[in-house]
């Protein structure tokens, strides 16, 4: 199994991105584990979520990331570091739900994991008006 922790991305030991082309969740998983073996972060409670990423504007065009995040942290501060990587603007991009409603960004990962779980969506290019919000938010 090749680790690839070279491709991880993103603001050292707060947040980091891995855009996952090709290789295997357990190649991913297991990078992650050296990362955090080797004290990449040096505070215990950073999450991994699984992100869909779905463009409106290019349909067909699917990929998946891989993101890590303090469980304090804001999905709107979270949102605004993925955006430039995924080529999205950040007033235009929500993170949603499998049964596709909307997940307020003021939440903490933390709690986003708890009533969601590790497998969410970020839908970029979407008027944010027509959004249907999740009830649990």
């Amino acid at each position: 199994m090749r680790v690839l922790t070279k491709r991880w991305i993103g603001e050292g030991s707060k947040r980091l991105l891995f855009e996952q082309s090709g290789e295997t969740i357990d190649e991913v998983l297991e990078s992650f584990r050296v990362l955090v073996d080797s004290g990449v972060f040096p505070e215990q409670d950073f999450l991994l979520f699984k992100v869909k990423l779905k463009h409106h504007k290019k349909k067909g065009a699917k990929q998946q990331l891989y993101m890590t995040c303090r469980d304090n942290d804001t999905f709107e501060s979270i949102l605004e570091f993925a955006s430039p990587h995924v080529d999205a603007k950040p007033e235009t991009s929500v993170f949603m739900t499998d049964d596709s409603f909307g997940i307020r960004p003021k939440q903490s990962a933390g709690n986003i994991f708890m009533k969601y779980g590790d497998d969410i969506e970020l839908h970029t290019g979407v008027h944010l008006n027509q959004i249907g919000w999740h009830a649990k938010n």
